[in-house]
């Protein structure tokens, strides 16, 4: 009897050290896990840099084992360049196609074939269409990356955000209501309007000074200035194709930056008068686009060309009940207010994709995410925070809680509200995902297929019911219409192009250095025709730029752009 208790309490103690030694061993691995940092390469996050934290890497750190750190410049093509040249991009990157062919070529993203096929349930079942383009990009059977924006959707819905256009005249509507709500019948028009509301408001309620536009360089500008270019999206209803000209969808057209009569010189005159009349930032020529995002968060920009700029910066619950913060704002001359299908197998512009670092240690942890960023859980999750702490279902509609009405998730605004530290801590739109673009996309009205309503909070029950905003309501008496959206679709303002896959060939090497010297001059000439001492001045500089660029061989890029703009109409 003793002889077997010995046994018996032997075996016992055995026991325990196993499974001690087991808890230890899984301890450590824990604790391996979740102290690694992955490098996060992203074409698309401007200058924003550091390692993440609050409660988008708690969630990161506990489902995946890794937190990020994200690179980020104010000149992303020098940082490309620079990590290429040491042959390390990062562990996980977000590039655009046109560094496709010479990342791949130089070795700097891996082969995920495999891994796609076997580890991405979400992606593979919701966007076959994107899995079959990712091929295409590279003409082969290889997968070396996955588009981003991908969708459900069907090719002819527009690119719709929440209760408001994409792009449009959105101005700060407390100074516009101050000066009477005048209409605006042309852009030129809003001059004197962001000039009375200028006055009206010289400083911000932190004591900040207003201007009427503030603009940025940096990674966006394609030759042309991009908020220069937004001036076309919203008068004339197009985009910047390649680097010469604006792509009239339309018209099926394409309009020369050079045109004496087009869009492009008329948005830099834009300016320009802005310049003469004191309503221009002074800082614009010389900041990039975190800058500019501080000044719309602080209220000290009076006019953005997008919803997401100003709207999302600035507009929190307590200023919305107020009357304060950014709307939209009809332009009544307008010919188009231009949005873009959404693309069910990943936009063209911007058409980024995901991909591994080829020299990652964690390509499975990497793939894992993505996937999950593909699943309906982590886009949902993305947008409006995770489920139990801003938001829960309530008789079969998801509502937010008071945390997540304090942090502004049903306005499409983070605010900096506390996070418990059971959810990682921190401010809360400090610790969302800084990624600036998501698998799945953020546009239209796509419904979460576990909730049976769109993924956009913005759509939900607590963003639409009765008691919206004085912000709302003023907007409302003004103009008629329940919503933004709904004005601009009720008055014909929204034209949605067909999405289609269609990927431009790659430049010749001639044309490509042709672009390259093209570029800057085209660049320097707008800055300086704007901040130009007279209109004198202004169209000589004009002219000067136009001979420079014409002698580099403009005219060449352009016929050649035409042709590839022509084979996408005819896809279309």
């Amino acid at each position: 009897m003793t002889h077997h208790l010995k046994w018996i309490i032997s075996g016992i103690i055995i026991v325990v050290l196993l499974v001690g030694i087991a808890a230890l061993v899984a301890r450590c691995t824990s604790n391996r896990r979740q102290n690694t940092t992955i490098i996060f390469y992203n074409d698309w996050a401007g200058d924003f840099t550091g390692q993440s934290m609050g409660w988008f890497q708690h969630i990161t750190q506990e489902r995946f084992g890794f937190t990020t750190y994200h690179l980020g410049a104010a000149e992303m093509e020098e940082l490309f360049q620079t990590r290429r040249a040491a042959g390390d991009l990062g562990d996980l990157i977000i590039i655009g196609t046109h560094r496709l062919r010479e990342s791949i070529h130089d070795g700097l993203l891996m082969d995920i074939t495999h891994l796609v096929e076997t580890s991405m349930p979400n992606y593979n079942a919701l966007f076959p269409g994107a899995i079959a383009r990712s091929r295409e990009l590279f003409l082969t059977d290889e997968i070396f990356a996955l588009p981003l924006q991908v969708s459900t959707q069907p090719a002819t819905t527009p690119r719709l955000y929440g209760q408001v256009p994409l792009y449009g005249a959105f101005l700060r509507q407390d100074a516009y209501m101050a000066i009477g709500a005048p209409t605006i019948y042309t852009i030129e028009n809003l001059l004197p309007i962001l000039a009375q509301m200028q006055y009206v408001m010289p400083y911000t309620e932190a004591g900040y000074p207003t201007y009427g536009f503030s603009l940025f360089s940096g990674p966006e500008d394609n030759t042309v200035l991009n908020t220069a270019a937004a001036f076309a999206r919203v008068y004339g209803g197009m985009d910047v194709f390649s680097s010469t000209g604006f792509i009239d969808y339309e018209n099926h057209r394409l309009e020369s930056f050079l045109d004496i009569s087009g869009l492009y010189i008329r948005a830099l005159k834009l300016y320009f008068d802005a310049n003469q009349l004191g309503i221009l930032d002074p800082a614009s020529a010389n900041q990039g686009f975190r800058e500019v995002w501080d000044k719309f968060e602080q209220g000290s920009v009076l006019f953005s060309w997008w919803s997401w700029l100003g709207m999302d910066s600035f507009n929190t619950p307590a200023r919305a009940a107020q009357g304060i913060g950014y709307n939209f704002i009809p332009i009544r001359g307008q010919r188009i207010l231009y949005d873009t299908a959404i693309n069910p197998s990943g936009p063209n512009h911007p058409d980024l994709v995901i991909a591994v670092g080829a020299s990652s240690n964690y390509a499975e942890a990497i793939i894992d995410f993505i996937d999950w960023l593909a699943s309906p859980e982590g886009h949902q999750t993305l947008l409006a925070g995770p489920e139990g702490l801003t938001w829960e279902m309530i008789d079969g509609a998801p509502y937010l809680t008071q945390f997540g009405l304090s942090a502004g998730v049903h306005t499409g605004n983070f605010t900096d509200i506390e996070v418990p530290n059971q959810w990682g801590g921190g401010s809360f739109s400090q610790g969302a995902w800084q990624g600036n673009t998501t698998v799945f996309t953020h546009f239209g009205r796509e419904v979460n297929p576990a909730t049976g309503w769109p993924f956009n909070p913005m759509l939900w029950p607590s963003a639409t019911g009765a008691d919206m905003p004085q912000l709302h309501w003023e907007w409302t008496g003004r103009f008629g219409s329940l919503t933004p959206l709904d004005f601009a679709l009720d008055n014909e303002l929204i034209f949605a192009p067909p999405a289609i896959d269609f990927t431009r060939p790659h430049d010749s090497s001639e044309i490509f250095m042709m672009r390259y010297n093209i570029r800057p001059i085209v660049e320097s000439a707008s800055w300086r025709m704007i901040f130009a001492g007279n209109e004198a001045e202004f169209f000589d500089i004009w002219i000067e730029m136009y001979d420079e660029v014409v002698e580099l061989g403009w005219y060449t890029v352009f016929e050649h752009d035409r042709a590839v703009a022509e084979a996408m109409f005819a896809a279309q």
